[in-house]
């Protein structure tokens, strides 16, 4: 099962808002990413490789559906690369347009997305960590941090 799927157009623009990518990439349920391009949300070192699964996937849509599926990167709204798993299946609309429908899941690695990746604290089943984690983790950032030196008048 995907974590997350989203329907993109032939530029990968996303067509319609999905609360599920929203939350998977810790925007919270409510923002809506209609509109933008996906890519945007794929780390730049991993974009290249993202492309070329999405080019060969196409390269053999003769009509028939044909599915994808590889190992990738999104990037959240801390600007952290998340380990995925992407399925892509590209298909043509009415009109002889190459659409996509990608979905998303989280891989197995490391801490969960449910978890906060500065505390390992869990975030709400909305998608969202509550305020007072996120408190408490700048506060602990901030005690952590060596003094700064006063300035000499």
């Amino acid at each position: 099962a995907c974590d997350a799927a989203v329907d993109v157009n032939q530029d990968l623009k996303i067509k319609k808002h999905e609360a599920s990518l929203s939350s998977l990439l810790m925007h919270g349920p409510n923002k809506n990413l209609k509109g933008e391009c996906l890519r945007n949300y794929i780390p730049e070192a991993a974009r290249e490789s993202f492309d070329a699964h999405i080019r060969r996937n196409v390269a053999g849509l003769n009509g028939a559906l044909t599915a994808g599926m590889f190992s990738g990167q999104v990037r959240d709204s801390l600007d952290s690369s998340v380990k995925v798993i992407v399925y892509h299946v590209p298909y043509k609309n009415i009109s002889g347009s190459v659409q996509h429908l990608i979905g998303f899941r989280e891989a197995e690695e490391g801490p969960t997305r449910r978890q906060c990746p500065l505390c390992g604290r869990d975030r709400s089943a909305e998608g969202v960590w509550p305020e007072a984690v996120l408190t408490d983790v700048v506060a602990d950032r901030l005690a952590a941090s060596p003094a700064r030196p006063s300035r000499a008048a």
